[in-house]
């Protein structure tokens, strides 16, 4: 296992790259395998089932007559346009590694009642 690990280091290292030994973990048969928060251990990556459901939470509050995007930025101290594009970059990522679901959720999210967003007028000197 050690003569493994010099000769990826050494590929690594012809390469231009430095390894870092805090997140280079070696593990056994039958453990989850996760990077950049997929699950690498079977035939296709797949998310998360943290991931999957924290926008199927982000998606339920959003589409809720009670909540809604306003209330539900309200909740997370932030903007409704942040709101907004966080989620969707969420689902962005969700279509690359699972297109199924991650298609689900973009129309779900695209259903959703989003009140206008205005961009923030500039005073400017120039009489405009």
């Amino acid at each position: 296992m050690h003569k493994l690990k010099r000769d990826v280091y050494s590929v690594l290292n012809d390469a231009g790259f430095k390894h870092n030994q805090r997140k280079t973990v070696i593990r056994g048969p039958g453990t989850r395998r996760i990077i950049l928060g997929m699950l690498v251990d079977g035939p296709a990556p797949t998310l998360q089932r943290a991931y999957k459901e924290n926008i199927r939470l982000h998606l339920h509050y959003l589409s809720s007559p009670a909540f809604g995007p306003a209330h539900h930025a309200l909740a997370r101290k932030t903007g409704v346009s942040a709101l907004y594009h966080h989620v969707r970059g969420l689902i962005g990522w969700a279509q690359q590694v699972e297109p199924t679901f991650g298609q689900q959720a973009l129309e779900q999210f695209v259903s959703v009642n989003w009140p206008p967003i205005q961009p923030r007028r500039i005073e400017s000197d120039w009489g405009d």
